[in-house]
């Protein structure tokens, strides 16, 4: 999430705040407070960073993220744990080449 929100932070928000006009969103703290992680990669998906498949893998990993990290009976052997951080991994440097180029 860290690295979508700085992402959406390079212009100032100024993109972010044109699609999401009700947000008027001015820092990274202020978009965190209040947008879940779910609205944020919608967002991301409105401004045309991702495609909507990647959209929804995102929101999957969240969903995996949130199972692993709240109070439940899931616990992650080590070698799912590795899987999901290579998945993480490998969507950022994914995202980082595509927009680098642009």
């Amino acid at each position: 999430m860290d690295f979508l929100e700085e992402k959406l932070a390079m212009d100032n928000f100024v993109r972010l705040n044109k699609v999401r006009e009700k947000w008027k969103v001015r820092s990274v703290d202020n978009l965190r407070e209040n947008h879940s992680d779910y609205q944020i990669i919608g967002a991301v998906q409105a401004l045309d960073l991702c495609t909507e498949n990647e959209e929804k893998a995102l929101k999957a990993l969240l969903t995996q993220r949130n199972e692993s990290a709240h109070p439940s009976d899931y616990e992650p052997e080590l070698n799912e744990t590795l899987g999901y951080v290579s998945q993480i991994l490998k969507r950022i440097g994914t995202f980082q080449k595509r927009w680098s180029k642009s």
